[in-house]
């Protein structure tokens, strides 16, 4: 593939909310539509989230204090050690994979099918975009928190600690393509007659246009498309 990637239309079709979940990036409370966040930006020592926000829809985290909008691939850079190719490519998995990505796919690529993180959430199907791996188990503490390595934590059990690492992950780790591919068509029909058995019950019509139109066209990509 050519190292030609879009990552302009990457950054402006992102789910910000699928990075905030995959950084790790500390949440605070919701107004509204907008989210409070810790901010990320590495040269701001934010201690509480309440400066940093984004609403659903967003790409960005827009803070406060810094009075300015930060993006996907940055954030992801600064909180998870990445150069920016790699963080890019950490982005292009949260959203789905998409195949435009790469400046030389081929038509037989349009026929592959993924699926992104707000696209699963869309129908309920929870994956965690991180965990916590134990490295080791000691009765104190070994470290103070700022002289831990980045990534690493202790979880306390009651009796002692462990010291566990956070990892990335995605649901290719737990689940083949063709797996999650059957999953996703059979959510949507499930999603779809939950719509339908809720508007019948309120006597009421058209109450879940935009959601049923996404969830027609996640199904029809599933059942079109091969896993890989």
């Amino acid at each position: 593939m050519s190292n030609k990637n879009d990552y302009r239309r990457l950054k402006e079709e992102a789910d910000i909310r699928s990075v905030v979940e995959y950084c790790g990036i500390e949440k605070g409370r919701r107004i509204g539509s907008a989210q409070f966040v810790k901010c990320p930006n590495p040269n701001h020592e934010d201690s509480h989230p309440t400066n940093a926000y984004y609403r659903d829809g967003w790409n960005t985290i827009y803070c406060t204090t810094c009075n300015k909008n930060m993006g996907p691939i940055d954030i992801i850079m600064w909180t998870m050690g990445m150069s920016y190719g790699e963080a890019a490519d950490a982005l292009w998995e949260l959203e789905g994979e998409p195949n435009w990505y790469y400046a030389d796919h081929n038509a037989d690529s349009k026929k592959i099918f993924t699926v992104s993180l707000s696209e699963l959430e869309l129908l309920q199907i929870n994956i965690a975009s991180t965990q916590n791996l134990p490295v080791r188990y000691t009765r104190y503490r070994e470290f103070d928190s700022e002289n831990l390595k980045k990534g690493y934590l202790y979880q306390f059990d009651g009796y002692g600690y462990y010291l566990v690492k956070t990892e990335r992950v995605q649901w290719a780790d737990f689940l083949s393509k063709e797996g999650m591919r059957k999953i996703v068509i059979s959510r949507c029909k499930k999603v779809i007659k939950e719509c339908d058995q809720i508007e019948k019950n309120l006597g009421a019509t058209n109450l879940f246009i935009e959601k049923r139109k996404k969830i027609n066209e996640l199904m029809k990509r599933a059942q079109e498309r091969r896993a890989a």
